[in-house]
């Protein structure tokens, strides 16, 4: 039997000079679970400019957390709807 399930991806990165440090990306499914995930891809660039990279990724956190809420808003007022 197939199950599905929609989710919206967001996905960014703390760049310097043209290249990434740090990779972040979240996964709000439609269920209302969410997944982060943040990841160092030039260990170099992220020690040079760690302060920065942590104001980041504080701040992608507060958009996928703020995705993650209207998408559990519009998952509680359709189970209200009904």
């Amino acid at each position: 039997m197939l199950k599905t399930n929609k989710s919206i991806q967001l996905n960014g990165s703390s760049d310097f000079g043209g290249q990434s440090a740090m990779m972040f990306s979240a996964n709000v499914r439609s269920d209302g679970n969410t997944s982060l995930n943040a990841t160092i891809v030039n260990q170099s660039l992220y020690k040079a400019n760690k302060a920065e990279i942590q104001k980041d990724l504080a701040e992608f956190n507060v958009m996928a957390f703020s995705l993650s809420e209207e998408v559990e808003d519009k998952l509680k007022d359709s189970k209200e709807v009904k």
